[in-house]
């Protein structure tokens, strides 16, 4: 092989790398697709995650006014409870770290 024709392989495969990385940052900022647009009722919303390891995370999420437990794995998803009435946190105690952050 000539150096030639290295050097042209190397300047195509760095063109192609290059080409690819600015496709990839580009649906990163459009947000490839899975764009939703924003409503201001939403009826859904992720309430938390756990992790249990590697593979699986439990996660509470929120319908209206139920909630539900889910069990997700990387292949398979399973609702471990459903119906969960959401705890009502008394308006004293979300103000309280707030207060106490104040007074230091």
């Amino acid at each position: 092989m000539e150096v030639s024709t290295i050097i042209q392989f190397l300047l195509a495969l760095i063109l192609v790398i290059a080409m690819m990385g600015g496709l990839a940052l580009i649906l990163k900022l459009v947000g490839g697709g899975r764009h939703i647009p924003m409503t201001k009722n939403k009826r859904l919303k992720i309430v938390e995650i756990l992790p249990l390891d590697h593979k699986r995370r439990a996660i509470l999420i929120q319908q209206d006014d139920q909630q539900h437990l889910l069990l997700l794995g990387q292949n398979s998803e399973s609702v471990i409870t459903t119906n969960i009435k959401p705890i009502k946190v008394p308006e004293s105690k979300k103000g309280s770290k707030k207060e106490n952050k104040d007074e230091k």
